[in-house]
C-alpha cells in the first residue's frame, strides 16, 4: 500500500469556541510493524512573532502535549523557529523519553542555558514565512527529508527575505502584502517538491477572516480541515480559532502520525477431519497487533454461534483466546470475524477460516454401533430419528421418533421373540445411525419415514406378535432395512 490514511475523530471542537479535552494516547511500537510514512521525522516550525507573546503559555502547553504523545513512537523531530527570521534550533531528535526530559522540555519552558521558546523571538518580532519555510529546505537537503512539515503561526507574513538576483540580502519588513506571501509560496513549494507534506496550523482571531485563511492556504494547500475525520494525507491547514484549543489540537495531529490501528483473528479446530456427529473443538485467537488500543473488539461466527462473542477492549499487543465447541455432520467451512475501532473511530476487520472435512466410516451393523455409543453421531442423551437436516430440532416438516440413548441401545441388541416392535426398531436405528454418520439415505429414506410412522404408531415393547397384520408390515420395513 502506498499510502495509509490516518485519520482522526473527535477534533470538530477545535473549529469553535469549546476546549477540547483528550487523554493522553502513548503510540507503542509492536516488533516488526511497518508505522505509517508520518511516524518517522517531522519539522516543527514555530511562529515566535510578537502576537504570540500572550499565548506563549499555551504554545508551550501544546508543545508538550504533541511530544509526549510520541514518546518512544520511533519519530524524530527537528525544529525551526521563526520571528523576522528563522533559524533551526535542532536537528532531528528521537523523541525519547530522555530526550523529552533532557532536551525538549528546556527549550519549550525557556530553562535552557541556550537558546529556548520565547516570543517576541530574538530573532524579530515580525512574521517571516519565507525565511522559515527556507530552513524547512535546508534541513530537507542536508539532513534527510521529513515526510511531514508541520508549520505553526498565528497570523499573515510580515517580512520576507531579500535574497532573489539583484537584492542586497537580509530581510525586508514589509508588512501583509502579496509579495510576502508569494515568496513563502515558492519556498513552500520547493519544500513539496523534495517530498515533504505541509500541514499548516492556523492558530488564534488574526487567521479567522477569509483573507487571512487565503493566503495561509496559498502556501500550505487548499485543502482546510472543517471538522469531522481528520486524514492527515488529505489535509493542508487545520484551523484553530482559539488559542485554549491548540494544546488538544496538537496533540491529536500526533496522535494521528503514528496511528497504525490493526487486528489479527486467527481460528483453528482441533480435528481437521472427523466421522459425523463428532463434536470438534475451535479456538479462536485475535491480537491487537496494531500501536493503538481497540475499542469495541468482537468476534462473530454464524456457523458457530458459540464462538461469537463482546470482547471489548484490546491494549496493544493483547490477545484474547476464545473456546467453543460444535458437532460436525458434513464437511464445513466456517469463517471467523473480528472488528473493532481506534481511539479515532477508524475501523479495523480481519478473519480466518477453519474446515472440517468428514472421513468416510462405511455402514455399521448393530452389533459396531451398540458396543461403541461413544462413537455415535447424536446430540445430547436422545437419538432423534428423522432429523434430516440434522439441527437437533424436529421441524415441522420431519416425522421424528425420539429415544433415549438407552432405549436406542437396547434397540441394537437381539430382539425379544415375538415383539416386532423390537424387531423393526434394531434395523431402524442402526439404519438411522448410519446415516448420520455420513453414509447415502437416497435408497432407504422413504423406508426409514415409513418405519417412524410404524413406530410412532406401535411403540416400542408394545408387543406386537408376528402375526398380526400390523405385524407382518414391521416384518416387511425391518427386510428392506436390515
Amino acid at each position: 500500500m502506498a499510502s495509509r490514511a490516518r485519520k482522526l475523530r473527535s477534533m470538530a471542537p477545535v473549529m469553535g469556541a469549546t476546549t477540547l479535552m483528550v487523554g493522553l494516547l502513548a503510540i507503542a511500537s509492536p516488533a516488526g510493524a511497518a508505522p505509517p510514512a508520518t511516524c518517522s521525522e517531522v519539522i516543527l516550525v514555530l511562529d515566535e512573532s510578537g502576537s504570540v507573546d500572550p499565548h506563549e503559555g499555551t504554545v508551550r502547553n501544546a508543545l508538550h502535549a504533541f511530544l509526549n504523545s510520541l514518546i518512544d513512537s520511533g519519530v524524530s523531530t527537528a525544529v525551526v523557529e521563526f520571528g523576522t527570521a528563522a533559524q533551526t534550533v535542532f536537528g532531528y531528535t528521537a523523541i525519547t523519553a530522555a530526550n523529552v526530559s533532557g532536551v525538549f522540555n528546556p527549550y519549550v519552558d525557556a530553562t535552557a542555558a541556550g537558546d529556548v521558546y520565547n516570543a517576541p523571538s530574538q530573532l524579530g518580532a515580525y512574521t517571516n514565512w519565507d525565511d522559515a519555510l527556507d530552513e524547512v529546505s535546508q534541513l530537507n537537503s542536508t539532513s534527510g527529508v521529513a515526510p511531514l512539515v508541520l508549520f505553526l503561526t498565528d497570523g499573515d507574513p510580515t517580512a520576507y527575505n531579500l535574497d532573489q538576483a539583484g537584492e542586497s540580502g537580509g530581510v525586508f519588513v514589509s508588512g501583509v502584502t502579496t509579495e510576502a506571501v508569494l515568496r513563502a509560496e515558492t519556498e513552500a513549494n520547493e519544500v513539496r517538491a523534495q517530498g515533504s507534506h505541509i500541514i499548516a496550523v492556523g492558530v488564534g482571531n488574526a487567521l479567522s477572516d477569509a483573507s487571512s485563511v487565503n493566503r495561509l492556504k496559498q502556501v500550505a494547500g487548499p485543502d482546510v480541515y472543517t471538522g469531522g475525520t481528520l486524514d492527515l494525507d488529505l489535509t493542508d491547514t487545520v484551523l484553530v480559532p482559539d488559542f485554549a484549543d491548540l494544546p488538544a489540537a496538537m496533540q491529536l495531529i500526533a496522535q494521528a502520525m503514528c496511528a497504525d490501528p490493526s487486528i489479527v483473528v486467527d481460528k483453528s479446530v482441533n480435528l481437521p477431519a472427523v466421522v459425523a456427529g463428532t463434536t470438534v473443538t475451535y479456538q479462536v485467537v485475535v491480537t491487537n497487533t496494531g500501536n493503538v488500543p481497540l475499542h469495541d473488539v468482537a468476534v462473530t461466527d454464524p456457523e458457530v454461534p458459540g464462538c461469537s462473542q463482546v470482547v471489548g477492549d484490546l491494549g496493544v499487543g493483547e490477545s484474547v483466546i476464545i473456546t467453543c465447541t460444535s458437532s460436525v455432520w458434513a464437511p464445513l467451512t466456517n469463517t471467523a470475524s473480528a472488528s473493532g475501532s481506534d481511539p479515532f473511530g477508524t475501523p479495523v476487520l480481519d478473519e480466518d477460516t477453519a474446515e472440517v472435512g468428514l472421513i468416510p466410516t462405511g455402514t455399521g451393523t448393530p452389533g459396531f454401533w451398540k458396543n461403541h455409543p461413544e462413537v455415535w453421531p447424536v446430540a445430547a442423551d436422545e437419538v432423534l430419528v428423522g432429523d434430516w437436516n440434522h439441527n437437533w430440532i424436529c421441524d415441522p416438516s420431519e416425522t421424528c421418533l425420539v429415544l433415549t440413548t438407552e432405549e436406542a441401545l437396547a434397540a441394537t441388541g437381539t430382539p425379544p421373540r415375538g415383539d416386532m416392535t423390537w424387531n423393526l426398531g434394531r434395523p431402524l436405528v442402526t439404519a438411522w445411525l448410519n446415516v448420520s454418520a455420513g453414509n447415502d439415505a437416497s435408497c432407504i429414506a422413504d423406508t426409514i419415514d415409513a418405519a417412524i410412522v410404524w413406530l410412532l404408531a406401535h411403540p416400542l415393547g408394545s408387543g406386537v406378535g408376528g402375526g398380526d397384520p400390523a405385524g407382518q408390515e414391521a416384518s416387511g420395513w425391518a427386510g428392506l432395512l436390515d
